[in-house]
């Protein structure tokens, strides 16, 4: 099977097919090593590997699940996870109802992330990691961060 015609950006050879091929993913968070064979695309004439963007994020999403499930809870998996899930420092900040410099510190290794907070950024990157694309406690974390208020009647149907 042949690739589609795409130019090295090392070598500029417009008349070289990549070719298929693997690459090594490797990710070092928190003291653990996460590997993983992807495939490529290779260009024959300077061997530069043109990777499928979306399967690298899905294995950072793969990696931040990983570390969700065992930890270690410290600053570098507590970046990571946040990371992956597209999450600005000051906006993480917002959901968690902290300052923006709190993140930053516990990102840093100044103060230890507090387990609570490491947990609420696990699960958010459990349900990352999930493929059925649904968000329900990121979406719960920032309608509370909005100041949404609660309707003062709620009737709760009989099961």
């Amino acid at each position: 099977m042949r690739s589609q015609m795409v130019a090295a950006n090392q070598c500029h050879n417009d008349d070289a097919i990549l070719e298929p091929g693997e690459y090594a993913f490797r990710q070092e968070v928190s003291g653990r090593v996460f590997t993983a064979t992807v495939p490529a695309l290779v260009c024959p004439v300077c061997g530069e590997k043109v990777i499928d963007g979306p399967l690298l994020l899905q294995k950072e999403r793969e990696v931040a699940a990983a570390l969700a499930r065992e930890g270690p809870v410290d600053g570098d998996s507590f970046r990571f996870m946040r990371t992956t899930l597209r999450l600005r420092a000051a906006d993480l900040a917002a959901l968690l109802d902290v300052a923006p410099e709190t993140i930053s510190k516990w990102e840093n290794g100044k103060n230890p992330v507090l387990r609570t907070a490491w947990l609420v950024v696990a699960d958010m990157a459990l349900e990352n990691a999930d493929e059925d694309g649904r968000h329900p406690l990121r979406e719960r974390l920032q309608s509370l961060a909005k100041g949404k208020r609660a309707r003062k009647r709620v009737r709760l149907d009989a099961a």
